[in-house]
Parts: structure tokens; sequence; C-alpha cells
């Protein structure tokens, strides 16, 4: 009886034999033989056979108890007695490392009590990857021994014995697996000798005793398998990385190879933190995914990198591995495989360089490429190499070595890897630039003609032009919409943006008006009634340096007004009137500036001789064309913003000198250049009693050997003395949190964890002792005093045990109270530090005037930060670029945002937070929801559209660019009229297509551009198939989704072209709604007591070459549904066999309809109308063009 044992196989029928794949999970077949059994059957064949492929690297198997590692003898197959587990029957091949030769033996005892043995040397190099088949035959009958060894497809071995190779009767068989020798009846193979599994695959056969040509059946069973057929993987692009400081990322090969690997990518040193003259910095390793050191040693690696950084030399070293023998056991201590490969880099090692290795089979080639504008740097080198295959990879990338204090941040870009070959063709530019030095959009040279882009050198880059939006790399206009242009349909009517009415007449507004200053915003805002109230308060100027800018308002004792004499507009002296034309102020204006000229006075002079300066506290004025401004002011006060404010005398001096700055020995403010310090000092070296950490320490001598040093390091890093750095690591004695290395090299502790004050004289966890602490220290005279509370409450130094009080300030997370003037909270933090540093356990002293003592913010919550030194207030977004505190020093603005798309800053802020306009705007606010009602009642807002409904001040710099002077948004006039009228043609197929229109049309990209040139008006028209088809689907469509999403959308115009198209009878409506404008033409519609329903809102509409038959059912609701038509075009319209009761054409009752309803050609046959209206018109003021029939 014989069974087997397989978690999983695969079979392939070749005459008759099987193969079977083993599994990681189990990787053996066992099966059972009995001799006794078999003996007595004539002609009875029992065979065992399996095709080997050594694959060290390959984790295809698991080893059971004896690994690669634990010997060099792998076990393919065995025969052992079932009870007492003696071996009888070995198949072994083995690894000598100090010959270097690779022998296969069989060994085994014959049932004649004989030992016989065989062995095969293996050449060293036709070994790995190749495949070895054994197999031997029993003709137990004849007492009779068959064994074949195969090579590919060379046969080594085939030879009969007369022996029978088992000394027991009951044989248990394994292939596979690993084998410990329990009991063995074969010389030379001893109790305890052990066997590891075969790395790579094993490809056992089930055997048909049937098959007389054993080595020809084997040698064509396998054939078609033996091949290694490359499976790709799934995702080949790496994800774009910035590998700083400590990070690090690992991608792990979905598939194996065969004999083939790509790696692609490009790489920029952004950074380069170098403590020690020479630094060898690793990035890239490539080795397989068996977790092991010894199997991830760099002689099997086929791809390391390294930067080598010095002085006068920089290097890429680059590593991969050729074997001399195909172990990967061996000491690697002498890197016997390794080959490192040197490039001395003559260029910019910063610059982007492109990273190509591929192997192919035995040819190894690496090409690193270093671009500088059209200067290309190469270094290449090929390599024949012999490395082991079917691996799966796992490529790392970043600071490798972990490195603290020598490493390089660098961009990664562009990354590919592929376990197969193939062709492929790394893109050197991003699709946005024509011609370029590295792989990202701001790596531009030059734009491609075809792009459309323009090229801004300063950034080395491509964008699209203002009348496309970059999508999906992309320049997109109205054309890639699929809209066509309409110009010239309608005249624009009114005045321009920055002139007001007057009488029917547009007049240009008082005060400067260009791509940089408005100098009177309320005309310009307000063009239609500013002749109502002619004043100007309100002027913006953007500043040449890109940063913010705001509204300025100029404050006066009594509002000036305009005057407008039918030529200029002027500056009324001394109107007390609002009104531009009132002719009594013109006179009395033009009297007074003939006289002779005053002076400015104060107000003791008599005002027939004066000139009155409307600007409070003001000594010096003049008169510009829009208003008076003041050259200074009077005394007590200062000029700030035109405007004079009082100043106070008699405050104290503060000490405004903190982190990041620190007070020197000179008494100087200097910034510390101790990189990662939070507080620097200055020392004196052969004297610690001279410190600027002293309180009131006197100005040192110049002779003294002066230092800078780090009392407090941020978390993480550790000062040394000895080289004047915050070093990267973290503290080395045990239970310590904070440290620093003192000139003689012995580490401090300055915060630890335990509650053992021996350690350092600050602990953490101090609420067991005081409530609500966090940190706390002892004083020499063994006072506990809390440093740090929690948040929410400050520490108190007023109290002799320094207790924790509730914080009086919001927004912050560490506050401590110390002296207002000298802002000198944070000494106690670093008092730990001074206890040890300094003689005599310095403590700094408390301050006696505690009138001056109050809570001092030292740390902030994120989104805010110290504002006078003090407390916390927002900070600025993450949008600013550079940030400021207001004049007041009570709040921060951002003083310049982040560049927009085309380069340029934007200028809007609002309590430190930058806004963000529309690209073809320079300038803009909010509108407040009533102002977006009246201006697109529809429209909805969100946070992607929001900014195209903003009000517009000036605009972006383009001769193309206008504002619109009532909705106060920028468009881009895509033609000479400037009235941006798109047309979009659709080709209604399947007749009912027309509801899903909208939902395909309103793209978000559709929608961006849309928005963003300003188009005005939006043409649809549907057209329906030829006069053979008939349509059964009604018609909806509801163009609301444009004007919910379109701010600049004035008019929507639908034009139905029905091509002689018939509408049969329909459970689906005929629902056309808010458009402005509706077009029907050529087609006919059976009536079914249906109803062409147009909406609510006003409308105007034109029907022409419309057929209406009857369909036998009464028509009783009104067939032109709408309460809001305005103007009405009916021409060649038809009504046959109709049945009307209590209905009407069309129902017009509404005085707003004031415009024309024009009828011509109007014909009815053979037709009822029954209680009915043709036309019912009421209250209405029209006029009626008919021509009737």
């Amino acid at each position: 009886m014989s069974f087997v044992l397989i978690l999983s196989f695969f079979m392939k029928t070749a005459l008759a034999d099987y193969l079977l794949i083993l599994t990681p999970e189990q990787p053996f077949v066992i099966t059972e033989f009995s001799i006794l059994e078999s003996i007595k059957q004539e002609g009875v064949v029992y065979r065992q056979s399996a095709w080997f492929q050594y694959l060290p690297l390959t984790s295809t198997v698991q080893a059971q108890s004896v690994g690669i590692l634990d010997s060099n003898c792998y076990h393919l197959f065995s025969s052992i007695e079932k009870k007492s587990k003696s071996l009888n029957f070995i198949h072994y091949d083995c690894q000598d490392h100090e010959q270097m030769t690779i022998t296969k033996v069989i060994k085994f005892i014959g049932n004649d009590d004989q030992q016989y043995s065989f062995e095969f040397n293996i050449n060293i190099f036709e070994y790995e990857n190749q495949w070895y088949y054994f197999e031997f035959i029993i003709f137990p009958y004849n007492n009779r021994f068959q064994i074949i060894i195969i090579k590919n497809e060379q046969i080594l071995k085939n030879e009969i014995l007369n022996v029978i190779p088992f000394k027991d009767q009951i044989i248990i068989q394994k292939i596979g697996d690993d084998l410990v020798i329990v009991d063995s009846k074969i010389v030379n193979i001893s109790i305890g000798d052990k066997f590891a599994t075969f790395p790579g695959k094993i490809m056992p056969i089930m055997n048909n005793n049937n098959i007389f040509d054993f080595a020809s059946a084997a040698i064509k069973l396998v054939k078609q398998r033996k091949q290694c057929r490359c499976q790709r993987n799934s995702i080949n692009n790496l994800i774009d990385s910035d590998y700083n400081y400590l990070n690090t990322s690992i991608y792990t090969s979905q598939f194996q190879n065969c004999d083939s690997l790509i790696f692609s990518g490009w790489f920029k040193i952004n950074e380069i933190i170098q403590i020690d003259k020479e630094m060898t910095f690793q990035f890239i390793k490539l080795t397989s995914n068996m977790q092991n050191n010894q199997l991830q040693n760099q002689n099997i690696s086929p791809l390391q990198l390294f930067y080598k950084l010095s002085q006068d030399l920089n290097e890429i070293i680059i590593t991969s591995y050729s074997y001399t023998f195909p172990s990967v056991t061996l000491d690697f201590t002498n890197d016997p495989f390794l080959i490192t490969q040197k490039f001395k880099i003559t260029n910019n090692i910063q610059l982007w360089h492109l990273l190509y290795v591929k192997l192919v089979e035995d040819i190894w080639d690496l090409n690193i490429k270093f671009y500088e504008k059209q200067q290309v740097y190469e270094y290449k080198t090929q390599i024949i190499v012999k490395q082991f295959h079917q691996i799966f990879y796992k490529l790392y990338l970043g600071n490798l070595q972990q490195s603290t204090s020598n490493y390089l941040n660098i961009m990664g870009r562009n990354l590919y890897f592929f376990n197969c070959n193939q062709n492929f063709q790394q893109k050197n530019c991003h699709q946005s630039c024509g011609e370029c030095d590295g792989p990202t959009y701001q790596d531009c040279l030059s734009c491609s003609i075809e792009s459309q882009r323009i090229y801004l050198p300063e950034y080395k880059q491509c964008v699209c032009p203002y009348y496309t939006i970059d999508e999906d790399n992309k320049c997109m206009s109205y054309l890639d919409f699929d809209f066509k242009l309409i110009s010239n349909v309608e005249y624009n009517e009114g005045c321009n943006y920055g002139q007001f009415e007057l009488n029917g007449s547009c007049q240009q507004c008082p005060g400067l008006l260009n791509s940089q200053t408005i100098g009177c915003l309320e005309c310009v805002m307000n063009p239609t009634d500013w002749q109502r109230s002619p004043f100007c308060e309100t002027h913006l100027y953007l500043n040449q340096d890109g940063s913010t800018s705001e509204l300025k308002k100029q404050y006066q004792m009594s509002r000036q007004y305009f005057t407008f004499n039918g030529i200029n507009l002027e500056l009324c002296s001394q109107c007390q009137e609002s009104s531009l034309t009132n002719q009594n102020n013109i006179n009395q204006d033009i009297a007074y500036k003939q006289e002779s000229f005053k002076k400015f006075c104060f107000s003791e002079s008599s005002l027939d001789q004066c000139y009155i300066c409307n600007i409070q506290y003001c000594k010096v004025c003049v008169v510009l064309i829009t208003k008076q401004v003041c050259l200074s002011c009077q005394d007590m006060h200062i000029l700030n913003d035109d405007h004079c404010t009082m100043f106070s005398l008699g405050k104290i001096e503060e000490n405004n000198c903190l982190s990041p700055y620190y007070i020197s020995s000179t008494k100087e403010c200097k910034l510390c250049t101790i990189e990662n310090c939070i507080y620097c000092f200055e020392y004196v070296v052969d004297n610690l009693t001279l410190t600027t950490l002293q309180k009131n320490f006197q100005q040192f001598n110049g002779d003294d050997d002066i230092q800078v040093g780090c009392a407090m390091c941020k978390d993480g890093y550790v000062f040394d003395f000895r080289i004047n750095l915050c070093v990267k690591q973290t503290p080395k004695i045990e239970s310590c949190l904070r440290s620093y290395i003192n000139n003689e090299g012995t580490e401090k502790c300055t915060l630890s964890t335990k509650s053992d004050f021996s350690i350092s004289r600050e602990i953490v966890n101090c609420e067991q002792f005081i409530s609500n602490c966090l940190q706390c220290f002892l004083t020499v005279q063994s006072i506990l005093r809390c440093i740090i509370c929690k948040e929410g409450y400050t520490t108190s130094i007023t109290e002799v045990n320094g207790q924790c009080i509730i914080s009086q300030k919001p927004n912050q997370i560490i506050s401590i109270q110390g002296n207002s003037y000298l802002k000198d909270a944070w000494m106690q933090r670093i008092q730990s530090f001074m206890g040890s540093f300094l003689p005599n356990s310095y403590f700094y002293p408390l301050s006696l005037q505690t009138y001056q003592i109050e809570e001092i913010a030292i740390t902030c919550k994120e989104g805010y930060k110290l504002a006078k030194l003090r407390y916390c207030v927002q900070y600025c977004d993450s949008n600013c670029q550079e940030c400021k505190l207001s004049s007041s020093k009570t709040e921060y603005f951002c003083y310049k945002c982040s560049l927009d798309y085309f380069k340029q800053n934007q200028r809007v802020q609002i309590e430190g937070i930058c806004q963000t306009c529309s690209l073809l705007c320079a300038y803009c606010q909010s509108k407040s929801n009533d102002e977006i009602i009246q201006t697109s009642p529809n429209f909805i807002q969100t946070s992607g559209n929001q900014i195209f409904s903003k009000n517009c001040y000036i605009p972006t710099q383009d001769p193309n660019i206008i504002i619109l002077p009532k909705q106060f948004i920028p468009i881009y006039c895509l033609d000479q009229s400037c009235q941006n009228n798109l047309l979009y043609v659709f080709q209604n197929q399947m007749c009912s297509e027309e509801r899903f229109l909208l939902y395909y049309l309103l793209t978000n990209a559709n929608i961006k551009y849309l928005n963003q040139v300003g188009v005005q008006k939006i043409i649809i028209q549907i057209e329906y198939p030829i006069a053979t088809k008939q349509c059964n689907g009604g018609i909806q469509i509801n163009s609301i989704s444009l004007k919910e999403n379109i701010f600049s959308l004035k008019k929507t115009t639908l034009i139905i072209n029905g091509n002689a198209a018939l509408f049969n009878k329909t459970s689906y409506n005929y629902l056309i709604e808010n458009f402005d404008t509706i077009q029907i033409s050529n087609f006919t519609m059976i009536l079914d007591n249906s109803s062409l329903n147009f909406g609510n809102s006003m409308l105007k509409l034109i029907m022409k070459n419309i057929i209406f038959i009857g369909d036998q059912q009464q028509q009783e609701r009104l067939l032109l549904n709408s309460n809001q038509l305005n103007n009405i075009d009916l021409v060649n319209i038809t009504i046959s066999n109709a049945f009307f009761s209590q209905s009407s054409f069309f129902h017009i009752d509404s005085l707003e309809f004031k415009e024309q309803l024009h009828i011509d050609t109007f014909l009815i046959l053979n037709s009822t109308f029954i209680n009915s209206n043709l036309f019912l018109i009421k209250n209405s003021q029209l006029s009626i063009y008919q021509h009737l029939s």
C-alpha cells in the first residue's frame, strides 16, 4: 500500500506521467513502498523521479528544520525503514566551499548487503538555474535497479544494476524537505548528519509503469516547463518621494525575475548635511526578499549606490556582484563576489541626474546622466557578470545607514522597477516641457510649440495661456471641450470698468486706475450711483515687491466731494452737499478757487486766508487731485498710514532679544547660529562664572576666549561642547531624556524620567509631587519647583515652591511667569542645565519686583505664534512665504503670499491667511451672500468655485483681460467683442440622450474652464436624427446646473433642430427649463394631451416649422406652458386634427410681458376648439405682428 502527501500541485499529461509542483508550505512528497508486495508480481515496475533546479535566492521552499545556512549538502531523495527510521537510500548535492566543488551523490545499501555509491562532479557555472533529473526504477520480480541522471536534456547516467536498493522491507520514501539522520545502514552517513532543504524548485513526477523509454519521457515531459516565463509586476512605477533625514522606502517585487531587471529614476541632492570632511552615504540597495543578513549581503546585491563626498572630490560608487562559486553561504568577509565601479563626478553633484541600470542575462549596463541646462554629463559602464536567477527583489532607498550627522536629503522622481526585460525609455522631461534638465515641471528649458505653453525662464516652467486651463498636462481651450466661439452676436452696453454713469454718458473715475493702482474705489465699485455721493476715501496700491496689499481709507475730519464742470471732475474745496452736478456747488467752487492762494493755517487764523486741513492732528498738509495728504504731524503724534496717532512717553525698555536670538557678551542681540539650538549663550572657556546666562551679567573682556554654546537643543538632539553642535542622537544615560556633552566628553543629564534627582535635577511625571505639573526641578536648597505645567496652567515664580496656577491667556501650550520687561521666563526651562554646567549649581534668581511679573507664553498651539514675545496669536497659514507682526505688534499678517500658477504673488491676506483670487485677477475680495445672490442668483458657492465669485479690483496684466463692471469679475476676451459666447452642438442620436447632456458637459475641468475665462452666454444646439427616425422619449433638459456652476454666465440659449423628426405619443414629459431663450424648429409632435413645459423663468420663445398632430384624444392641457414668456416668435406653425377642450395654445397673463408677439403663418387644419382660446392674452403690454392662415 502506498500514499502521497501533497499540499498543492499542478499536473500536466505527457505519456501518462504527471508533474507535481511543490509548494513553500509543504515542500516534499512522501510515499510508502513494500518490497514484499511488489516482488510477487511479474512485470511490476516501481519508479521515483523528480526534476531539481538550484535557485538559492528564491523563496519557493521553506525549510522545516534544516535550512540553507545549516548545511552545505542538500537533500533530494531518501528512503528510510518505516519503524526504525534507518536510512537505506539517499540522493543529495554537496558543495565544498574549500575545494570549490559541487558533487551529486547517490548512496544506498542493496538487498545483497553491499554498499553502493555514485558521485558526479558538476561544473560550478552549470549548476545554478539548471535543471537536473533523478530517477530510479525498480524491477522487483527481476531483482534489477535502473538509475537515470539528466542535466537539462543531456543524459549523464543511465545504468541498470542487478540489485534491489533496499535492505529493509517497508520503506518510507521522501522527495524534497530536509533530513536529519536518526539511523543509517549506509557507510559514511552517520547519526545526526544534516541535509538541508534543497534551495530551488522541485518537480516530482507521478509515474506510469507502462513507459519503457524513461529518459526520453522525462525530457519530453519537462521540456515546456523548464524555461522561465517572466510574469511582469502589475505596478512598476514607484511613488515619488523626498528622502530627507532618516526617511527610507521599500519596494517589493510582486513577481520574481528570470534573468533580467531594469531600474531607472531621477534623483537630486537637495541638501548636504556633513560634519566630517569626507562622507559616504548609501542611498540604494537591491536585494532578495529573504530576511537574513547573510542573504542580503552586498556580495549578492545586484545594485548598490553610494555618494562619496569630500572637499576635493565627489564620487558616485556603484556596486554589483558576479559569483565565482554558486553559494550564498560563503564567508563574504573579503567581498569575493563584489564588483565596484567608481565615477569621479566632475560636475555639480547637486544637479538632477538620471540613473539607468539594466541586467539582461549576463550583461550589466549602467548609465548616469547629469543635466545642467543644455549640457549633459554622462557616466556609463558595461560589465559581464554571473548572477543568481528567479529572485523576488526588494528595493531599498533613502538613508540606509541611518546616519544622523552625515547624510543627504534627496528627491526621487519617476522611479521605475521592472522584473522582466522590456522596451523601456525613461522620459527625460515633464509633459509640459520641450527641453529640460530635470524631470519635474519646474525644470523646463523650453516649451514645445504644439503645447501652446508660455515659458517662464525665471522659474523654468511652461504654463498654459490665460485663455486655457492646465488639465492632465494639457492646455485646454473651448475647442477641447467641443465648444464653438460665436463672435459679435451682441453689443455690450454700459460703461467700462473704471467709469461711472452720468446723464447717459460714461465718465472716467477720479484718481489713477492702472495695473497697480485704484485711486477711488467708491467710484469704481458703484458706477451707477456714485454721482449721487461723489467722494473718494478708499484707494488700493499694489506694491512692486509683490507683497500683500489692503484697501486703504483716508481718514478726514470732513468729507470732500467732487463736482463735474461739464468737462472735468474737480475736487470741491468747500462743498457740503453730495451732488456732482449741483450748479451752486460748481459756481461756489469756481469762485473759491479763483481767489488768491491761501495757506494751511492753524485754527486761530481767518478761514478767508487759509485752507482747512481735514486730517486730524496734522501739522503740514498738501492737496492732491483726489485727497489731502499729511506730510508731518503735530507734537506728540507720529505719521502712520497717512494719519497721525499719539505716542506715549516713559515706557521702560523691554527685552525683545529672545530665541532664536540671544544677548551676546557685548550686550548685542545676535542670531543663534547653532542649528537645532533653542537657547544660545556665550561663555568664557576657562572661566564659567562669565556667561550670558547669569542675571545682569557684565560685559566681557575682549581678550577672553569666548565661545557660543547651547543650553537646550531641540528634542532628539544633544549639544556637544567639543564640536559646538547639536548632534542628532538620544541620550546614552539610562532614563535620560535630555543631556549635553561637556568639553571633557562627559555626558550630563538635564532631564530624567526617573524620580531620582541624582541622575538629573529636573524630572518628568511631577504630578505626584505638584498638582498639574509635568516637569519639576530640585533646587540646591532641596525645594521642588514646577518648571512646566499642564496645558491650561502656568508656572508660578512668586511662590517658593513654584506651583501651577490657572493660565489667563489662551492658545498656548507652555507658559511660565517672568519679568514682563526682561521676558526671562524661558530661563526656568534651563535651570537644570545651569545648575549642572555653571559653578556652584547656579540658580537663576527670581524677580523681586512682583508688580513686574506676568504670565509669559513659551510655546504656542499649532497655528499660533508669540506676539510681543509674551502671548500667542494666530500665525500665518502654510501658503504664506513671509509672515510679519503688524505695526501694533498684536497680530500677524502675511507680508508675502505664495506664487500662483503664473508665478505672480497672491496679494490678498486676511489675518495671516492668504486668499486665492481667480488667475485672471491680481487683487480680489469675497462677495457677501447678498452680493452673490444679486449678481448670479442661481450660483451655488463651493470651496472649489468660490474664487470665481469674488470681487476683482485689479485684473492680471494682460490686454485681453477685463473686469465686468457690474459683476466685478475678470474675464478673458475670446474675441474683440469680449462677449464670450460659446456654442455646444449635441447629436441626439438616440432621441432621449439630451436629459444626460449637461451631466456629460459639466465635468470638473469644463466647469473650471468656463468660470476661468468668464463665459457669459452658452448656446446648446441639439440636433435630432434624420426624418426616418421616430422619437419616443419626449424632451427633458434643464440649464439650472449651468447657472449653479458658472458664476459669469448671464444667458443660456437652447436651440432644438428636429430635422423633421417625429415625436410619438410618450409617457415622458416635454420639460425644458431655466433657459433664457428657446428656439425650436423642424419637427412634428403627436398631441397626446401633452404640454411643452418651459418652467417659471423669464423666457424668449422662438418656434419655426412645427407641426402638431392630434391623436383622437382631447387636448386639455395648455400646449405651451409657461407663465414667464416675455417674447414669442411663431413662424410656420401647423395644428392638424387636434381637439382642444378648455385649453389654449398659449396663455399670457403677466404685466411683465412688454415685448413682442410675432406670428407668421399659423395654419389650423381639421381641428376643433371647445371652450378654448387659441391665444389667451391678459394684463400685458405688447405689440402683435401677425400673419395668420
